[in-house]
């Protein structure tokens, strides 16, 4: 055989070279190649001819005849198959063709592949691009949207915005326990293609003696039809495991329930029961790719994959027994973290492994928040480049020493009520809770050291404030704060306060009192919650740790402007027993002692206790005093509104200044 040097091709390998340009020149998809820094094109065939509206294009840079296709994020992906060599898939890219106006003429699924030379180096790109353009208008108009970007997913309509939230709210957990041995975390991406949420699920399920049941599943298919299969098997599950079933007889339930529900076999799912305390991990699995363990120094391991049929197959399952150290991190997922476009499976577990290894390591530092927020960064690294096509699922649990009880004593002073909020506030910081409940706790015992600094000992020697706080193994905080002066029942006049145990019972869970010669205890008690995060698009890089979670000591203020023939006051910021009387002050003047009408609007209030009820009780008196239209505007479901609603002041739930109609769901007058 001769030896062929001059880079044609041979005949019995390739084909005639005449036969092999005509049909590349014929090919209906869309070919490209190109090399180079500035992706000079080298050849084109004549669908990327006629979809440029240019006869000659050989030697351009890319961009000059597709400006579409030098999308930053586009340029990510050519840089990334040229320093891997492995291909990327990316969908609907919008081939911009006049530069000019921003036209979007063609779209194109694209896929770019590298180019080697004989030793292996990679020398250019081509580029395959699949004609989606009627797919994709089609898409635009039923969303009413605008193109999306290159390399990003287009996002649901507001139908399926809409269905996704019922989903969430009905089938997936909208939360995960706040517990003291085991962070937890999660998050579930959106397939780009579908307009309707899937068929992954996770949950986690404390379980009695300190055990804490880990469960993430793929139901086949998406739509509603499968979201009403995963809801039937993740019931299943849940309650068995409720009932003290072990993982392997749960399994064989759900096994049982797959062969008689249409459309539930082939179900993937993987459960694993921790031990919180002696951290025992127990797993077992149904056709579920295998949990990964990362440590906090980023070392990485997958567990055997123990049982390799789904639901309702032939399989049998068994459970493997491991050990999940302090510190260490678990994370069970579906198979769309691992089947991204272009990539393979075995680089599929490696690039798994070192998106965790790099979040874990990046997380190391932040205090509060770190299975969640190391889910995000998965996440990101996973889909920056490759994009997806298939739902992500993750679910990750960290297992680390309990945090210390609270314990507070402080004497009746001046600044007492400050000190509280900042000593609470830190405490409550490394839970990484719910917003909302954190500030509800937060609130009620603000209230609680109030009514103790104020009625403890009115009629006394000033003593001291005790907090006492613990997280209980099910999620609860409980908070007692206790006094030793005399207890003084609350009163029923406004004016003379007595809101504040009504507000501290409303934003909690439960409260009881004890009171003798020696003293005062109120304890109350609510659940923490972690909340969970369905995403619609591939998330932005994880910015630094925020620190405004922690709670501003912000003093209440008062801003007055000229609004018509009255006036306008905004308060920001807390309104409590600490700065009731300045604001009252600067109130006051501003509404010339009730003589002026005004609104006064309460939208950044960020704290309104039972002394800044007073303090509008007494202004209001002023007003009707003078017969002065004053009302108070606090938006539906803000802080202002919450407790207004709870005390029964009226107020209204649209600005008055912008005569908006009043949101129905809320109520304007606490009735």
């Amino acid at each position: 055989m001769s030896d062929n040097t001059s880079g044609e091709p041979r005949p019995g390998l390739a084909g005639d070279a005449q036969v092999v340009r005509a049909l590349f020149e014929d090919l209906p998809e869309l070919l490209v190649g190109v090399e180079g820094d500035d992706r000079l094109i080298v050849a084109a065939n004549s669908a990327w001819r006629r979809a440029a509206r240019r006869h000659r294009v050989l030697g351009l840079p890319l961009g000059d005849a597709f400006p579409g296709l030098e999308h930053p994020r586009l340029r990510e992906v050519y840089a990334a198959v040229g320093r891997t060599g492995t291909p990327q898939t990316v969908t609907d890219c919008p081939l911009r063709l006049d530069a000019g106006t921003g036209t979007d003429d063609l779209y194109v699924d694209l896929l770019v592949s590298p180019r080697r030379a004989a030793d292996g180096r990679v020398t250019g790109l081509t580029l395959r691009g699949v004609d989606v353009t009627e797919r994709a208008h089609r898409r635009h108009r039923l969303r009413g949207a605008e193109a999306p970007h290159p390399a990003g997913p287009a996002e649901p309509d507001g139908d399926a915005r809409a269905l996704l939230r019922s989903v969430q709210g009905t089938l997936l957990p909208d939360h995960l326990p706040c517990l003291p041995d085991v962070r937890l975390g999660a998050r579930y991406l959106l397939a780009a293609q579908q307009e309707a949420a899937g068929g992954d699920w996770f949950d986690a399920v404390p379980l009695p003696g300190g055990q804490l049941a880990l469960v993430v599943g793929d139901v086949v298919g998406h739509g509603a039809a499968a979201g009403a299969v995963m809801g039937q098997v993740r019931a299943v599950l849940r309650r068995n495991l409720l009932d003290g079933r072990s993982a392997l007889d749960c399994l064989d339930t759900a096994d049982r329930l797959a062969r008689d529900v249409p459309g539930a076999a082939a179900t993937t799912v993987a459960v694993a029961v921790l031990n919180r305390t002696t951290g025992r991990l127990q797993c077992t699995s149904a056709g579920h790719p295998a949990p990964l363990v990362v440590g906090p120094d980023g070392s990485c391991r997958y567990l055997p994959q123990h049982g390799s049929s789904p639901l309702g197959t032939t399989g049998d399952f068994e459970v493997g027994e491991h050990r999940l150290e302090e510190d260490e991190l678990l994370l069970l997922y579906t198979d769309g973290a691992l089947e991204r476009p272009g990539v393979g499976p075995a680089r599929a577990v490696v690039d798994l492994a070192e998106a965790a290894r790099a979040a874990v390591l990046e997380e190391s530092s932040d205090p509060g928040g770190r299975p969640d927020r190391v889910c995000h960064r998965i996440l990101h690294r996973l889909t920056e480049a490759t994009g997806y096509r298939d739902d992500i699922t993750l679910l990750a649990a960290e297992r680390r020493a309990p945090p210390l009880p609270l314990q507070v004593r402080l004497p009746v002073a001046p600044g007492t009520l400050a000190a509280a909020r900042t000593e609470l506030a830190m405490w409550l910081f490394d839970f990484d809770a719910d917003t909302a409940d954190e500030a509800d706790l937060h609130h009620a015992v603000c209230e609680l050291v109030t009514n103790a600094m104020e009625h403890g000992y009115r009629d006394g020697p000033v003593g001291t404030v005790r907090i006492d706080a613990v997280l209980t193994g099910d999620g609860r905080v409980v908070v007692t704060v206790a006094d030793s002066g005399r207890w003084r029942p609350p009163s029923a006049d406004p004016a003379m306060r007595g809101f504040g145990l009504a507000i501290a019972r409303a934003m909690t869970d439960s409260l009881r009192i004890r009171h003798d010669a020696l003293g005062t205890e109120v304890t109350v008690s609510r659940r923490l919650r972690l909340p969970t995060v369905v995403v619609l698009d591939a998330p932005e890089p994880a910015e630094a740790a925020d620190a405004a979670r922690l709670p501003v000591d912000q003093a209440s203020e008062a801003h007055a402007e000229a609004d018509g023939d009255g006036a306008r006051v905004r308060l920001t910021g807390r309104l409590d027993a600490a700065t009731a009387l300045s604001c009252e002050h600067q109130l006051r003047v501003a509404l010339g002692a009730g003589t002026v009408p005004a609104v006064i609007d309460l939208s950044a209030v960020t704290l309104l206790a039972s002394a800044g009820v007073q303090t509008l009780h007494r202004i209001a008196a002023d007003a009707r005093a003078h017969s002065t239209d004053l009302r108070l505007f606090a938006p539906a479901r803000s802080t202002a509104h919450h407790v207004l609603t709870l005390v029964r002041l009226p107020h209204e739930t649209s600005d008055p200044a912008r005569d908006e109609p009043d949101d129905p769901r809320a109520s304007a007058d606490g009735g």
